[in-house]
C-alpha cells in the first residue's frame, strides 16, 4: 500500500467543502439536523466515490 498524500489532501478538502456547503446553504437551513446529516453523508460518499474512480493511485499499473 502506497501513501498518496495528494489524494489524502483532496479528500480532506472535499469532505470539509461538502460539510461547509450543507451547513451554510439556505436551502438546507429549514431541515432537521438528522436530515442534514444524511445529506452530508450521501454527498461525501458520492464525491469520494467519483474521486476514487477517477484518481489512479501511484502503485497502479495498466
Amino acid at each position: 500500500m502506497n501513501l498518496d498524500i495528494p489524494h489524502m489532501l483532496v479528500t480532506a478538502v472535499v469532505i470539509g467543502l461538502v460539510i461547509w456547503l450543507v451547513d451554510h446553504t439556505a436551502r438546507f437551513a429549514a431541515m432537521t439536523k438528522g436530515r442534514r446529516t444524511m445529506i452530508k453523508m450521501v454527498g461525501v460518499f458520492v464525491v469520494i466515490l467519483i474521486i476514487n474512480l477517477l484518481w489512479r493511485p501511484y502503485g497502479a499499473t495498466g
